[in-house]
């Protein structure tokens, strides 16, 4: 399990489908419609006016607000283990063009007034040492730390008595304001200029560097064409950012990282080293505890040790993981695709071919187009159908020979009756797959634990029918188990649900049309499938009339 960084998440659907969207033609730079949106909707979220700009990365939304807030000569008052002091390679200095930056102490990343006090209070007021301009404060902090209303204001008197520009890097901005469970504003009130993550909370590449004052906002608009940052198609990042406002989603995903977080913290009891106040986890682990982790796929980072402690190590939680929300979608994609379509399948082709039953499959994009226009609303067009019946005629061609040649004992019935009831259940999941809720949801999770349900299901049910698991060791039986395992199940399933929810469930079930004819040439190499004119015939129409559903243009969009 990924620790590392809220960084290394995916990208949230909903953030996919508004660049998706967005990709059409429009102003270039910042000039579009979008772009054009973003100073009403922060200004919504905050309750006051306000100015929002997009960049590619939080260190550049960091500099460019504190180049505005300090000249090259003065100084930027910030914690001695701020992110623009240890982790932005310098950038701040870059930006203002020389800029010091003069540290304070406070526990947890946190400054107080009195610290801020001690430590200008003894600076000459002349030329031969360098002046505070601005203050930088992070929310949440790199301990996790969170700044309550009343120490925002109090900070924020603090810098307006001294002439101070207040800045507040807020790459986790949204997690600060998920834990305190107030108005944004009150947890940034009185600052110039806010750094607001994004990438850290479901984005892919776009900050907001939100500005309260609208003279500094008209000077950061040339500060950031300057430095390479207006990027000529900015209507993705806007388009980004937009996504993760609307319906509070950028509140919703914090909320689900610090929920993830404060379990982590309950189940590490005295190991904490700081209070969980957002998504991050500071722990004490011996170098041989956090090894041992390791070796069990747990990644995270070593972090310095305080006094007393062997080691320590901190661990970021992040949007992506299942919320009570995503528990119906698992049961319903364990029971539909990991319960009831493997054990259809598996039981007809007891009295079928595999390749007859891969055949039976092909119509899969059937079912899926019918319930997707049942379901979610996804049009099916007159050439679709046609084609689907010219398949049908084919596949009952197929079936009359299997009738035909079944010995006396067989029942083809049957297995045709179990492989629709598989066609079924695999349909239903794909739907499931497609649906709006679905589609906010992290599809691996989702599939990760429909998995693992599922296969312990199938395996109780194993047992209970058959007995025991009977494990042979020859090398024939472990390569297909393992086939069937990794290429069949753990690489094949995500790719074909991200073309399910890309798709639409009717033309990702297009991959039909290739697969009987791979099955029924492994079904003649390997089952001694025997071929006659009517196999052939049925054969032929078959795909004759899933290719006519295949042209049909967007058949289940």
């Amino acid at each position: 399990m990924r620790f590392f960084s809220d960084n290394a998440a995916s990208v949230h659907p909903k953030v996919w489908e508004a660049l998706k969207v967005a990709d059409a033609p429009d102003a270039a730079y910042d000039g579009d419609a979008l772009s054009a949106r973003l100073d009403e909707a922060f200004s919504a979220l905050f309750g006051a006016d306000c100015a929002a700009l997009w960049v590619a990365t939080g260190t550049a939304a960091n500099g460019l607000a504190l180049a505005a807030l300090c000249p090259p000569h003065g100084g930027v008052l910030c914690h001695r283990e701020a992110h623009i002091e240890v982790d932005e390679g310098g950038a701040p200095g870059f930006y203002t063009h020389g800029a010091k930056l003069m540290l304070v102490d406070g526990e947890g990343a946190k400054v107080t007034p009195q610290a801020l006090a001690a430590a200008i209070d003894p600076i000459r007021p002349d030329v031969h040492q360098v002046q505070p301009h601005a203050l930088s404060l992070t929310q949440a902090t790199e301990y996790g730390r969170v700044y309550t209303p009343a120490e925002i204001a109090a900070l924020a008197g603090f810098a307006q008595e001294r002439g101070l520009g207040l800045h507040i890097d807020g790459a986790r901005f949204a997690n600060a304001v998920a834990h305190l469970g107030c108005a944004p504003i009150k947890a940034c009130r009185g600052a110039a200029a806010l750094s607001f993550g994004c990438v850290k909370n479901g984005a892919m590449n776009a900050e907001a560097l939100v500005l309260f004052d609208p003279a500094l906002a008209e000077l950061v608009r040339y500060r950031r064409k300057r430095a390479g940052h207006l990027q000529s198609k900015g209507r993705f990042a806007a388009a980004q950012i937009l996504a993760l406002l609307e319906s509070e989603l950028w509140l919703e995903n914090a909320r689900t990282a610090n929920a993830a977080a404060r379990e982590l913290a309950a189940a590490c009891g005295e190991r904490l080293l700081h209070p969980v106040e957002a998504n991050e986890i500071f722990v004490a682990l011996a170098p041989a505890e956090a090894a041992a982790l390791r070796s069990r796929g747990f990644d995270f980072y070593d972090w310095p040790a305080p006094p007393g402690h062997p080691g320590a190590a901190r661990l970021v939680t992040s949007w992506l993981r299942l919320g009570r929300e995503a528990w119906p979608l698992v049961a319903g994609m364990t029971l539909f695709q990991f319960v009831g379509n493997f054990q259809f399948v598996y039981q007809a082709e007891l009295h079928l071919t595999s390749g007859i039953v891969a055949v039976l499959f092909a119509l899969l994009m059937v079912p899926n187009a019918l319930f997707a226009r049942a379901f979610l609303g996804q049009r099916v067009t007159r050439g679709f159908l046609a084609g689907s019946a010219v398949a049908l005629a084919g596949i009952a061609l197929l079936l009359a020979h299997e009738y035909r040649i079944a010995a006396p004992e067989g029942r083809v019935g049957l297995g045709v009756a179990l492989t629709l009831g598989g066609i079924l259940s695999a349909s239903a999941a794909n739907v499931l797959q497609a649906s709006e809720r679905a589609r906010t949801l992290p599809m691996f999770s989702v599939l990760a634990w429909s998995m693992l349900l599922g296969a312990a299901l199938d395996a109780a049910l194993a047992w209970a029918m058959s007995g025991p698991p009977q494990f042979e060791p020859r090398w024939s039986y472990v390569a297909g188990v393992a086939y069937l395992a990794i290429l069949g199940s753990v690489v094949t399933f995500p790719i074909y649900f991200t073309l399910v929810r890309e798709l639409g469930p009717g033309r990702a079930a297009y991959n039909g049309v290739v697969v009987p004819i791979v099955a029924m040439l492994l079904s003649t190499l390997f089952e001694g499938y025997r071929w006659t004119g009517l196999a052939g015939a049925g054969a032929v129409v078959a795909l004759v009339g899933l290719v006519i559903a295949l042209r049909a243009r967007s058949p289940s969009r």
